[in-house]
């Protein structure tokens, strides 16, 4: 169905030209710098280690390798280990970064159900997962008769656990948004980036950052989510 923009609202105009606005700026700028690459628990990697789930920083975003390659942030020449940018920089220092200990913002309960649910589905499928539940689709049936097979419960079961779970995780972020991050209306927040990041391949990666570093139990990975949000609305 085609979409007749001129019988949309004057607000609503106003937020799609942005959105497309911000596409073909990404789309201009071609040049993005890898500056770190590391494991989902944190581990450094060489570039010669990476698979589609490991986190990639690409001009201050961080999300999986197999969805900046999606957003069109990185090639994926990079598996071959030809991605110049991230080689030269490599080649600057060979002193190993300090170990930084990092802040738990996540129940331990809820950060144990992730690992578990990880274990079952693997790192890609759980992201997956708990994005499908956030934004109200239907989980891969597939995936929700591996993680029952994996709990020793049916398919119903399972989907309630991925559910509750996602629900807990929303829950647990939505404390730390109001608290941390001032944000005054997190379900306001929620359906802005529902749409924005099927629009805009910037916003998809900062989302996927944001769950890949909840699911770890570090809410701060939203924080440049946050700030798209407040810049798009123009909050201060």
């Amino acid at each position: 169905m085609t979409i007749d923009y001129d019988e949309l609202c004057p607000i609503t105009q106003e937020q799609i030209a942005k959105l497309e606005a911000q596409e073909e700026h990404l789309e201009e700028y071609q040049d993005n710098a890898v500056t770190n690459l590391k494991s989902v628990s944190g581990r450094p990697l060489d570039v010669s280690e990476l698979t589609p789930t490991s986190l990639i920083e690409v001009s201050g975003i961080t999300g999986q390798v197999q969805h900046m390659i999606e957003a069109g942030l990185v090639d994926e020449s990079i598996y071959s280990g030809s991605y110049d940018d991230y080689e030269a920089r490599s080649e600057e220092s060979d002193e190993p970064e300090a170990e930084q200990e990092v802040e738990l913002h996540v129940d331990h309960n809820t950060l144990t159900t992730a690992q578990q649910i990880e274990d079952a589905l693997g790192s890609a499928n759980t992201i997956d997962s708990v994005t499908a539940v956030l934004s109200g689709e239907d989980v891969n049936a597939e995936l929700l008769n591996e993680l029952s097979e994996a709990y020793g419960v049916n398919a119903g079961e399972a989907k309630r656990e991925l559910q509750d779970f996602t629900q807990g995780l929303y829950n647990e972020f939505a404390d730390y948004a109001e608290a941390e991050l001032e944000v005054a209306d997190v379900d306001h927040l929620a359906e802005w980036v529902a749409y924005a990041a099927n629009q805009n391949p910037k916003v998809m990666s900062l989302y996927h950052q944001a769950v890949t570093g909840a699911l770890c139990g570090d809410f701060s990975y939203s924080h440049e989510l946050v700030q798209e949000y407040r810049k798009f609305y123009r909050m201060f």
